[in-house]
């Protein structure tokens, strides 16, 4: 980032040269820890029993944190998905705001708002757009921050995986987007629904066989584009997203339970159920038309 003021990043990277000194010289005590340990969150209660569902929005009205490599395959994605509107965009690079400016503008929309003030712009840019949508494709120490302050303004989150680092962060997520209604985006296969990573059944994705021809061109062989499709058609419908808070939170937690695993002797960790128990009844994923 460009300024040197205090930063989630500088926070996280003393606290992990802590945890990761520990882990290299305490591998016994790790691996004395209990695996599941951090497998629920004392004083929260039980996870909602419905999926997070909003009221239809005709035009989902964008605004996106992190134009860089990532970032702009998202935008390009989105401006050729019908009922979005690219219609704010932030990052410390003026420059890379401006070329996707551009290509917003040649898709025939009004050019987005620029937020390039610092790497905090985006506080700006969530307390005076009227959006439905705050997408992030920021370093990944930036998600937590840009996704809370979206929710705590009253928009959906969507985020890049992992969506954040540490199981206290994916617990965070989860806490706010209970509170709010809302929540960051991530998924994985049938997880959290009618499945976890214990219990692993065969999944198939029909919706590759419908529109997949227009996503080839897309990041990650054309998965980018199809993720991007099915959140905003979700939006537009007023239906559950496909993936949710609890999806990004179980994806990102590989992260710290790696480190675990590693620090205990390669010893297998227990993933923390982040819907209380609520896997076991939400319906399972199904997508069948594009």
């Amino acid at each position: 980032m460009s300024e040197r003021t205090r930063s989630p990043a500088d926070d996280f990277n003393r606290r992990d040269v802590l945890k990761l000194g520990a882990a290299a010289v305490g591998a016994g005590l790790a691996a004395a820890l209990p695996a599941g340990a951090q497998e629920t969150r004392q004083g929260l209660g039980p996870a909602p029993e419905a999926l997070f569902a909003a009221p239809p929005i005709e035009t989902v009205r964008v605004g996106f944190v992190g134009t860089g490599l990532q970032g702009s395959g998202h935008c390009r994605n989105l401006l050729r998905i019908p009922g979005v509107q690219l219609k704010a965009l932030c990052d410390i690079v003026p420059e890379k705001v401006e070329r996707v400016s551009q290509w917003t503008v040649e898709a025939g929309q009004p050019k987005p708002a620029a937020y390039t003030r610092g790497e905090r712009d985006f506080e700006r840019m969530c307390a005076e757009e009227d959006l439905d949508l705050v997408y992030t494709a920021t370093p990944w120490e930036w998600h937590v921050p840009v996704a809370v302050l979206a929710m705590t303004n009253g928009k959906h989150a969507a985020t890049e995986i992992p969506a954040v680092y540490r199981i206290e962060d994916c617990w965070q997520l989860v806490e706010h987007a209970e509170k709010h209604g809302l929540g960051p985006i991530a998924a994985c296969l049938d997880i959290n629904r009618g499945d976890r990573f214990d219990y692993l059944e065969e999944f198939e994705h029909p919706l590759w066989k419908q529109i997949g021809g227009s996503a080839r061109e897309a990041g990650h062989g054309g998965m980018d584009y199809l993720e991007d499709y099915r959140l905003i058609t979700c939006l537009r419908e007023g239906l559950p997203t496909d993936m949710n808070v609890y999806d990004a939170a179980a994806i990102s937690a590989v992260c710290e339970l790696t480190e675990r695993s590693v620090a205990a002797g390669s010893r297998p960790m227990q993933f923390p159920d982040f819907t209380r128990g609520r896997w076991r009844m939400w319906p399972k994923l199904d997508i069948v038309t594009g």
